[in-house]
């Protein structure tokens, strides 16, 4: 099993097997099976994958379920 912790004092990132847990997100900028990008307090993450979808939502909470490839960090 697989699992990295991404930790930072705004937001807080988990890794499993096939799930994504993101905390203190700020919103879902854009949305479908194989690509999500998601604004953080000052960047943006985009994740790459196969039958990606969201399984849990809350205002600070987020989960996505599915096979990610590439997890990329954009600083704005």
């Amino acid at each position: 099993m697989i699992k990295d912790i991404i930790k930072n004092n705004s937001y807080y990132i988990c890794l499993e097997n096939n799930l994504i847990c993101i905390k203190n997100y700020i919103r879902i900028i854009d949305i479908s099976e194989t690509f999500i990008k998601i604004k953080l307090n000052n960047k943006t993450i985009k994740i790459k994958g196969n039958n990606m979808v969201i399984n849990r939502l809350d205002e600070h909470d987020l989960s996505i379920k599915g096979e990610y490839k590439d997890i990329e960090f954009n600083c704005e």
